[in-house]
């Protein structure tokens, strides 16, 4: 524990000795000592929970740049960090024009976005076992009616899109939070900050292993002719269609997983007001947001149109991989275009 706060004690050495830089430094020790104790109690080694608390802590500079704290030192020597600093502060002062979150609503916020992330996810694999059940019952049960595969679908997808509309309405009550209105204090982004930081690696871990898992799942249908070729007893539908069931079921719990984290740490970036969340990619993102409320809509049409007049089913499909990668141009587009525009 001494040596927690040694650590802390060089670290806020350069920091400029005020009320707040203080009251950062002991809410920061507080959580360092939590997260020790924690770690201590699990069965981790002294040492070990040691250099997982400091290893958790982060980038020093980046810690100071997202609490507003200049250290004297770099103030001192770099005239550019002082005009930095400024602007920090500009922005830190627009930003107390809104309301402060206490600790309550955020921990209301992030616990909403967890539990969010599970029933969406949740959600997305039932679409995906309804997909499964379709195509495994009219494939593998000799004389199933296609009526029958098809409300055995929709028994999946009726309480997957129950889950999407039941968490979707919770998540709506988080409109200030998600347009960026509101404050928060110092100790609060500390916070927030370390537990982003602390899952990092463990959301890496679940990612490379989701990823493994589809990766393993489409080898095994690649492999399927040649197994039925080898084994003469089994014709190839026998072997390529369950291999693309487990590729649809890798596939819709790698989703999973993958909604789970991108939520998580979506929650986190929205609080801190980082990467997508910055105020001046909020704007972006509103045309954009602007633009897909008719384009979709647009391609559904178009696709409806295209397979029903002209009997293109066998082809029409080819609409959506080309309408995304269109529309993934024009969203990237728009934030490029808007910092030219800002240039001139």
């Amino acid at each position: 524990m001494e040596t927690i706060k040694l650590y802390l004690d060089s670290i806020f050495a350069a920091a400029p000795d005020t009320d707040e830089v203080r009251r950062v430094k002991f809410e920061l020790l507080d959580n360092m000592e939590e997260k020790y104790h924690e770690l201590r109690s699990s069965g981790v080694s002294d040492n070990e929970a040691i250099g997982a608390v400091i290893s958790d802590f982060g980038n020093v500079d980046e810690l100071f740049a997202e609490i507003g704290i200049t250290s004297a030192s770099s103030a001192a020597s770099d005239p550019a960090s002082s005009g930095s600093s400024a602007s920090v502060s500009a922005t830190d002062a627009a930003a107390s024009n809104y309301p402060s979150l206490t600790e309550a609503e955020v921990n209301v916020f992030l616990d909403t976005y967890r539990q969010s992330s599970k029933g969406i996810a949740l959600g997305v694999l039932l679409c995906v076992m309804g997909v499964i059940s379709l195509i495994g019952t009219s494939s593998l049960i000799p004389g199933m009616h296609g009526s029958l595969a098809v409300a055995l679908m929709f028994l999946f997808a009726i309480p997957a899109v129950g889950l999407f509309i039941f968490y979707g309405m919770r998540l709506s009550n988080f409109e200030d939070i998600d347009e960026g209105r509101f404050h928060l204090g110092a100790g609060q982004r500390v916070r927030i900050k370390m537990k982003k930081d602390g899952s990092v690696s463990r959301d890496t871990l679940r990612a490379i292993v989701a990823v493994a898992a589809i990766m393993m799942a489409f080898v095994l249908l690649m492999l399927s002719p040649w197994l039925a070729d080898s084994l003469p007893t089994l014709n190839a539908s026998t072997i390529s269609i369950p291999a693309l069931l487990l590729l649809l079921l890798t596939g819709g719990i790698a989703a999973g997983v993958f909604i789970i984290t991108g939520m998580e740490h979506a929650s986190y970036d929205k609080l801190l007001q980082r990467g997508d969340y910055e105020p001046a990619k909020r704007k972006s993102d509103t045309i954009v947001g602007a633009i897909a409320a008719f384009y979709w809509p647009l391609m559904v049409v178009i696709y409806l149109a295209w397979s029903f007049v002209f009997s293109a089913w066998h082809i029409s499909w080819a609409i959506w991989p080309i309408a995304g990668i269109l529309f993934g141009g024009i969203a990237a587009f728009i934030p490029e275009a808007r910092k030219v525009a800002g240039k001139d």
